[in-house]
């Protein structure tokens, strides 16, 4: 005899992952203003609910992607920060910062003392694993 199904199959961050992908979806109006704005409030809002450490790295990589890249537009993929192609068929491109040496000394050092301040990123980029992953060979603060 087979047992009966629980009722929740999906966790509540993977059930909340569903909900942010249908406000995505909605949010891809057609009028490339509005879907910057409301990707961009989705992308805040994202940011706004990490963890003070992990909210000041992807500050800091939004400003990095906005300067380096403006014609791409925020917002989030499953709920969190991303980054696309203009158009309602746009490419959504979320770049990971990759878990070395540099990063993390950017994490502990720089990111604390850069309040305000622009940073510049020398690296290279590779796929894994279908991901896009920054590999920093060096992170700075720019006056």
């Amino acid at each position: 005899m087979r047992a009966k199904p629980k009722d929740n199959v999906f966790t509540e961050a993977e059930r909340a992952a569903v909900a942010a992908t249908a406000r995505e979806r909605k949010a891809a109006s057609g009028d490339p203003e509005q879907e910057r704005a409301e990707g961009l409030a989705m992308l805040e809002e994202s940011l706004a609910k990490m963890p003070a450490d992990d909210r000041v790295m992807g500050e800091r990589i939004h400003e990095l992607v906005s300067e380096a890249v403006p014609d791409l537009v925020p917002g989030t993929y499953y709920g969190m920060p991303a980054y696309k192609t203009p158009g309602k068929n746009g490419k959504t491109t979320k770049i990971y910062l990759e878990n070395n040496d540099i990063s993390k000394d950017f994490h502990k050092n720089i990111c604390k003392e850069a309040d305000g301040k622009k940073v510049k990123v020398t690296g290279t980029t590779k796929k894994e694993g279908g991901k896009n992953v920054l590999v920093a060979s060096k992170i700075e603060a720019v006056e």
